[in-house]
């Protein structure tokens, strides 16, 4: 079927689309529903058939309009053409960047198959008391069914403030697997909460994050809880604000995660929060924290036992490049760069290091750790079977090396090799 701008189809309630042929038509409406919903929301047309469509657009079908409650203006309303565009099951749907956003009224929730691809779009929420729902796009599972097979690229996403409390995130996955996002940006944001980020991902496993970035978000860049098998590669997160951190893993279920190759910096809370176990952080770059340490394991008390920090670069942040917190047990910290850590600003100077260590078990080896307050401080009267080997701890301001437990600290610590 081929649509000129002006042409198209209407439709009415009962009435259903039957394509087994392709769709040629422009940025312009070709749908037309005569009926909405007693919320005014545009009832949906069942699609059948076999469409050949590369990419279906929201473009073509019809819009509500919307008088922001923040300056009374007059607003187009994308979320029900959204919602009707991914009745196109397995086609993706594709928005065009445009000066104005795509701004959403209602939650659009995609299920297992669905795609929204974009070559740099905005979407966003209505600002100021609106009551979206819990994100902007949002992937659960399905009457029980785990959401799985989604992909998300190339899309912009803005979080305004002034939004009702239950609106955690621009982008929420829960429940699912198997989802990619890629090449996405996160910003703003409202209400900053332990258990919200800009970007949230809840009780998932095999999630790709790959090339995306966060920025100037109200709290957490990009949060993690109960996550397995999941990957952050490549971006940069950066000025989280109310002590949040660019990316946090939460809670004591999340295992078998990576991260590699992201930039991380000038948040204000610690620049990466990895408390995940079995999991892997390399080749990544904290910087410039501006409350917290640059890397924490283990952050809010939770276990991150038997990871690894392998080849990153932590340096200028307030507190330390790297902490291991309480529960940490067997954690490897090996090949990475200290420097300038705990130089800046006021307060304690105890156990602001290169690599301040508390928990059992753990290897700290052939690190470059320099120009620091301290290079490590091992502390806290539990902490045990500790080795540190082979690293370079030239050019500490107050020392290389602290071993700080009041006296009471075990024995078994094993410090041999180093510079």
């Amino acid at each position: 079927m081929r649509f000129s701008s002006g042409g198209g189809l209407s439709f009415d309630v009962g009435d259903q689309l039957n394509i087994d042929g392709g769709i040629e038509a422009g940025l312009y409406k070709i749908f037309d529903f005569n009926y909405r919903s007693t919320s005014g929301q545009l009832l949906e047309v069942p699609v059948t058939g076999s469409p050949r469509i590369e990419y279906v657009s929201p473009s073509w079908f019809p819009l509500n309009s919307y008088t922001s409650l923040y300056d009374n203006k007059v607003y187009e309303d994308w979320s029900d053409a959204v919602r009707a565009a991914l009745n196109f099951d397995g086609i993706p749907i594709f928005l065009a960047s445009r000066y104005e956003p795509y701004r959403m009224l209602h939650e659009v929730s995609l299920k297992t198959g669905d795609s929204i691809v974009s070559n740099g779009a905005t979407v966003t929420a209505f600002s100021k008391n609106q009551k979206i729902g819990t994100g902007i796009i949002g992937i659960y599972d399905q009457n029980g069914d785990i959401s799985k097979d989604i992909q998300l690229r190339g899309i912009k996403f803005y979080m305004p403030e002034g939004l009702w409390s239950d609106t955690k995130s621009s982008l929420v996955i829960k429940n699912s697997s198997y989802v990619n996002v890629s090449n996405c940006q996160f910003t703003g944001g409202h209400r900053p909460s332990n258990e919200s980020g800009a970007f949230t991902v809840i009780d998932s496993a095999f999630i790709s994050i790959k090339n995306s970035s966060t920025y100037n978000t109200a709290g957490n860049g990009i949060l993690l809880m109960g996550v397995t098998d999941t990957q952050v590669l490549g971006g940069s997160f950066s000025n989280a604000k109310n002590n949040g951190s660019g990316i946090a893993f939460n809670g004591d279920m999340n295992f078998r995660n990576i991260v590699s190759n992201v930039h991380a910096f000038l948040n204000e809370g610690t620049n990466i929060s990895f408390n995940t176990q079995d999991s892997t952080l390399s080749h990544c770059i904290s910087s410039q924290s501006i409350k917290q340490s640059g890397i924490a394991v283990g952050h809010d008390g939770s276990p991150a036992s038997g990871s690894r920090v392998i080849g990153c670069l932590s340096e200028k942040n307030y507190h330390s490049g790297i902490a291991l917190n309480q529960f940490t047990k067997n954690v490897l910290i090996a090949n990475n760069t200290f420097v300038k850590n705990g130089v800046v600003g006021t307060g304690s100077e105890r156990n602001r290091a290169g690599i301040r260590v508390i928990g059992d078990n753990h290897i700290i080896q052939n690190n470059i750790i320099r120009e620091n307050s301290y290079g490590i401080v091992i502390t806290d009267l539990n902490t045990e079977n500790i080795l540190v080997q082979g690293n370079s701890l030239r050019g500490n301001i107050v020392d290389g090396i602290k071993i700080d437990s009041h006296g009471n600290i075990s024995p078994n610590i094993d410090v041999r090799n180093n510079l």
